[in-house]
């Protein structure tokens, strides 16, 4: 099961062409043994947080007298695995394994029949938290193993809820049944059919979108002794399901079916293989949306030739996907992909020659990086990489090494496409051990260092540098006599060239970023300026004397500074100089009357300050 988190694919048309061989700049670590000697592992599976930091495998093992389903885990991107532990009951003998997991990586799920006594067998789940494996609980009754599939398991990117869909006997047929929980399969709802009177189901899949609302499966079973591949939906959450539709040609035998779908679930896309005859199978697809599946089926594969084993990724936008399968007759790895509603291929994605089995395909979050692995001529397992969505493909590369019986892989990616993690089984002796790789390409970075202005000695700024991978930028001045920075505040110190540098070291997934250097100048620091003077604005204010006998104006009417503030006066004196002046005020002006005796007067005059002004004051001394 794959899941796209956002957008919509819908599959209708098809353009056929390939490209040279992309570039691949990543490197395959050596592999990790992840199960115990002594026993033979089988059927792998893998999944990996958006991150790639957390991983999770399951698989088969088996001691020669029992065979246990089996779980670990790796919290440092695939460099060292947790112990294998035994995830069923001590007294069951597992098969069928199936993974699914959270987006965080913290919760994974896992499904399995478990075969309890003679010819009776039950479908259980087991839950990863945390690092720890919650006991199995019972999802399918007990019942005959006449001919019951693998069951299918999917969990939405929270881990909250979960749904699985099996096949329970009903003799002498089957019906196809889901059960969903909202506690990470701690508890489940009660079974709810999903197709019933079924003959001879086989390879169950299931999708959910994120909230868990909307569900589809798909399956193949015998109709009129065709291998026929059904489908139904839910849009409730599993309360029930859609009549069973056939997605195959009626008169073909059809298999392997794989669904992707979006995360509102308004897009199902699935792919099958189907047997056309005289040696020749294809590799179809189709689409549901808005309750109906898109139709006729859109070819993908080569005609005459025979395809098999489809595997199918794609973007969280919805806006491309990837197809892999296994071609018997060019002996190799073939692809198609999608870029919105169209469909290109098929490409190779592996050199024609030796046989392949068993691909299985994963891609980034945008779909334009994709890996793919595969099972060379049983005995070596191979990968290639596209970074173009499928377009192109680079040369391919030894995942494992060589050794007669290996196969079986699977892969599952981090969000970036820079990270993948595969599980395969390899012959080690008399046993077969699972073996992880991990695939990393570092991701180069850039930074964003804005300019800062030029700063006066004494002044401060807040600096702002970023890096397009995300991580923390560390800032320095290199001129420390001049500036100085402590976290993003830059402090201008003396007059002179200022130069700041932004560096990223990078981390377990970035390269370090090339340093950025911006400059700037500092000045020496500008004096404060202080509130001004002001200056009478008033004609002949003070007047140039006062007359002995008559009348002088000493301020006008109006009168104001050249500031804008209005003037006032004070007229002082002796009390006998004052008894012979009279001071008039009428109309707005101040005016001294004399009557030619001689005075002595001190004439004030003022106007008020402001915060760009001193007060004024001035003071003329008259004698008649």
């Amino acid at each position: 099961m794959k899941i796209l988190l956002s957008g919509a694919l819908i599959a209708s048309t098809i353009a056929l062409g390939a490209g040279a061989p992309a570039a691949a700049n990543g490197v395959w670590g050596n592999p990790v043994d992840i199960s115990a000697a002594a026993r033979d592992g089988s059927s792998p599976q893998v999944s990996s947080s958006a991150d790639g930091k957390r991983l999770t495998s399951v698989w088969i093992s088996n001691d020669g007298a029992q065979a246990r389903a089996t779980g670990a885990f790796s919290t440092d991107h695939g460099a060292t695995w947790s112990q294998g532990v035994a995830i069923n009951t001590p007294t069951g003998n597992s098969s069928g394994i199936r993974l699914a997991s959270s987006q965080d990586g913290r919760r994974a799920i896992a499904t399995f029949v478990d075969f309890e006594a003679v010819n009776k067998e039950i479908v259980r789940t087991a839950t990863l938290n945390e690092g720890v494996w919650a006991a199995p609980v019972n999802v399918s009754a007990l019942a005959s193993s006449a001919g019951s599939p693998s069951p299918a398991i999917a969990m939405t990117p929270n881990g909250d809820k979960v749904v699985a869909v099996f096949a329970q006997f009903q003799d002498p047929l089957h019906q196809i049944q889901a059960r969903t929980s909202t506690n990470s399969g701690a508890t489940y709802t009660a079974a709810v059919p999903v197709a019933a009177n079924v003959t001879a189901p086989s390879d169950l899949e299931v999708v959910s979108s994120a909230d868990g609302q909307r569900l589809a499966a798909v399956w193949q079973e015998d109709v009129g002794a065709v291998e026929t591949i059904r489908a139904s939906f839910s849009n409730n959450g599993g309360g029930t399901w859609s009549s069973p539709e056939t997605l195959s040609n009626p008169a073909r035998d059809s298999s392997n079916p794989n669904l992707l779908t979006n995360a509102d679930g308004s897009r199902v896309v699935a792919v099958w293989q189907e047997f056309v005859g005289s040696g020749e199978s294809l590799i179809q697809t189709r689409t549901l949306a808005g309750g109906f599946w898109s139709s006729p089926a859109v070819r993908l594969s080569p005609v005459g030739q025979s395809s098999n084993n489809p595997q199918i990724s794609g973007a969280a936008d919805g806006s491309r996907a990837t197809v892999a399968w296994a071609n018997e007759t060019a002996k190799g790895v073939q692809s198609a992909h999608a870029v919105g509603d169209t469909w290109s291929g098929p490409g190779a994605v592996s050199e024609p020659g030796p046989a392949v089995f068993t691909p299985d395909v994963a891609s980034s979050a945008d779909g334009l990086r994709v890996s793919a692995v595969w099972n060379k001529s049983s005995t070596q397992i191979l990968s290639s990489e596209s970074d173009d969505g499928g377009a192109t493909w680079s040369v391919p590369v030894s995942t494992s090494a060589a050794a007669a019986g290996t196969g079986s892989p699977r892969i599952a990616a981090a969000d970036s496409g820079f990270r993948y993690a595969a599980v395969w089984v390899r012959p080690d002796g008399s046993d077969k051990r699972i073996q992880a790789g991990t695939y990393f390409e570092a991701q180069s970075q850039t930074i964003t260092l804005q300019q800062p202005a030029d700063l006066p000695v004494g002044s401060s700024t807040a600096l702002t540098a970023t890096a397009s991978s995300g991580l923390p930028v560390t800032l320095a001045s290199t001129t420390p006599g001049t500036c100085s920075v402590t976290g993003s505040q830059l402090t201008a110190v003396a007059p002179g060239t200022c130069s700041i540098v932004a560096s990223q070291p990078g981390d377990v997934d970035f390269l370090p970023a090339a340093d950025v250097t911006r400059s700037l100048t500092v000045v020496a620091a500008t004096p404060p300026v202080g509130p001004r003077q002001q200056s009478l604005g008033c004609a002949k204010t003070p007047p140039g004397k006062l007359k002995r006998r008559g009348t002088t104006v000493v301020l006008p009417k109006n009168c104001r500074t050249d500031a804008g503030q209005r003037v006032t006066v004070k007229v002082s004196g002796k009390r006998k100089d004052l008894r012979n002046v009279k001071v008039i005020k009428k109309a707005g002006k101040t005016s001294i009357r004399t009557f030619g005796t001689r005075v002595k007067l001190k004439l004030t005059y003022r106007a008020a300050g402001t915060s760009t002004v001193d007060p004024f004051v001035q003071v003329r001394r008259y004698r008649t």
